[in-house]
């Protein structure tokens, strides 16, 4: 192992920030090349950044949940560390249509790019998103026969109802950007041709 002090005194000033830059902090908080936080994510860090609540505007946010870190009754060995992330579940009178462009263009200016994503049954579509090799954000737009099931709440037949996942790998997912291409450009399915599926 090789002390902190050699690696000051082998690369000069200069060097050591340009150290800090690629590599994070040495003996204090590690960071990557894109300034997140080395190894598993907390849910209070999550929870507290911008891109965990990126909010159409002018939407009504109906619940949001913050996932802890860590094995859950998820985990599909039951003690795997599962990475925390942040569910927001919102509402507007706009079409889903208008929602998806709207954060397609948002998210293209955030440098996300568009992967193709599996979301939950209960959604109709979903659109992903990826940023680096670490960050992910789903956009789902749920089934509204399922909304009261999954949210428990009462909502008016008319609005769009939609959620985003934001989550941040432990580490760096090197096939993300293999993976299918996004369907972000993909023709909107419509809410009513799979309203009826009786899965949550």
């Amino acid at each position: 192992m090789i002390a902190a002090g050699l690696i000051v005194a082998a690369v000069g000033a200069a060097g050591v920030e340009v150290f800090h830059a690629r590599f994070g902090q040495i003996g204090g908080s590690h960071t990557d090349v894109a300034g997140l936080p080395t190894g598993q994510i907390t849910s209070d860090f999550i929870s507290g950044r911008p891109d965990a609540h990126v909010a159409y505007p002018d939407a009504t946010v109906m619940k949001t949940i913050v996932h802890p870190e860590g094995p859950t009754r998820n985990s599909l060995d039951g003690s795997s560390s599962d990475p925390a992330y942040v569910e927001v579940f919102m509402a507007t009178p706009d079409s889903a249509a208008a929602v998806r462009d709207w954060y397609r263009n948002e998210l293209a200016a955030q440098h996300f790019t568009c992967y193709g994503a599996v979301g939950a049954t209960y959604m109709y579509t979903e659109d992903g998103y990826v940023r680096g090799d670490r960050e992910v954000l789903i956009i789902g737009y749920i089934k509204p026969i399922q909304v009261r099931g999954i949210l428990g709440l009462e909502v008016p037949a008319s609005r769009t109802i939609f959620e985003t996942d934001y989550i941040i790998n432990a580490v760096a997912d090197a096939f993300q950007r293999s993976r299918l291409p996004g369907d972000c450009y993909l023709t909107l399915p419509t809410p009513t041709a799979s309203a009826t599926s009786p899965n949550p």
